[in-house]
């Protein structure tokens, strides 16, 4: 089981107030982030989330979804191993 936790990069509502729901993969909360944006945030600019392990706790994705830039309107999403790899990718 995995928790997916995301919000506003600018209005982070902190600890359980980020929490989004629980999926049974990694792949399924992804597609949830992805799928949901308008629901996470309802001024979609930028958008973070971060998929922990239900029985490790730990960090096991961080992801990022961007406003579209290009004309086909599609989406930028980034995702790292971690929060810790994130970090270290600044």
């Amino acid at each position: 089981m995995f928790f997916l936790f995301a919000g506003h990069w600018y209005y982070p509502t902190g600890g359980s107030g980020d929490f989004i729901g629980r999926f049974e993969s990694i792949d399924d909360a992804k597609t949830y982030f992805r799928d949901n944006k308008d629901t996470i945030s309802d001024s979609y600019i930028d958008l973070w989330a971060e998929i922990l392990d239900s029985e490790t706790m730990t960090s096991v994705a961080f992801g990022t979804l961007a406003e579209p830039i290009t004309e086909s309107g599609s989406t930028r999403e980034k995702w790292y191993s971690g929060r810790d790899d994130y970090e270290e990718s600044w």
